[in-house]
């Protein structure tokens, strides 16, 4: 299965998202992930966690992870396109396609079984689900591809006070052939920017509080699909 975070917008966390969910599934099963995005975040978090094991700062049980959690380096379009054409049903697949729209990112739009669309409570967020929602449009015109390309919304870094322009979004995507929603809200919490610097995932870094607890939630939901 190969589930990519996609928008064409930055700073909704769709790296935040794929460090999660790539730790977390790693310890049920082999994962892949591949970083499009320019910044590289997932990459150097998984260095930092690396070097943190090697150098002892980290607990000794999440080692016999690592080999569960690969990272595969991309050079060009064509190295990823022949990749995705060799993923198996039963991989497990994490794109982390970037803020921007380029042939790297439809590349992994179209190849995708299962796209996540993080969406967070700026105001701006209606316009750019919108310009995201015509470039589904015009990839499931594809007649290579055959299908139509659609996405799940993910409320992500959601400012606990925001209610109106969640309520606007919502109504959007109910009305949208493009797009559905997941059940859980993500808010927006410091524990999401602690936890990478120290190669952690928020599980790991505190299992008790509210953004490990939130996000085992969208986790849970998402195994109906992924396991």
């Amino acid at each position: 299965m190969i589930i990519t975070l996609s928008h064409q917008k930055g700073g909704v966390g769709k790296s935040t998202l794929v460090w999660n969910l790539a730790i977390e599934y790693s310890k049920q099963r082999k994962v892949y992930v591949i970083d499009l995005d320019m910044q590289q975040t997932f990459t150097q978090s998984l260095l930092i966690r690396h070097n943190n094991i090697k150098e002892g700062k980290l607990e000794k049980k999440l080692a016999k992870y690592s080999d569960n959690l690969n990272l595969i380096e991309i050079k060009d379009k064509e190295q990823l396109i022949q990749f995705l054409r060799t993923v198996k049903d039963d991989d497990l697949v994490f794109i982390d396609s970037g803020g921007f729209d380029s042939e790297y990112n439809r590349v992994a739009i179209m190849a995708s079984n299962l796209l996540i669309t993080p969406v967070s409570s700026k105001f701006y967020e209606l316009l750019g689900l919108k310009k995201y929602e015509a470039i589904l449009y015009e990839l499931s015109e594809d007649k290579e591809l055959g299908r139509e390309v659609k996405s799940v919304v993910v409320f992500n870094k959601i400012n606990p006070t925001a209610k109106n322009i969640i309520r606007e979004i919502f109504e959007f995507i109910k009305a949208s052939k493009k797009f559905e929603n997941f059940n859980t809200v993500l808010r927006q919490r410091v524990d999401y920017e602690n936890s990478p610097a120290m190669g952690l995932s928020v599980v790991e870094f505190s299992k008790h509080s509210k953004a490990a607890q939130e996000f085992l939630v969208f986790k849970k939901e998402l195994d109906d699909v992924v396991l």
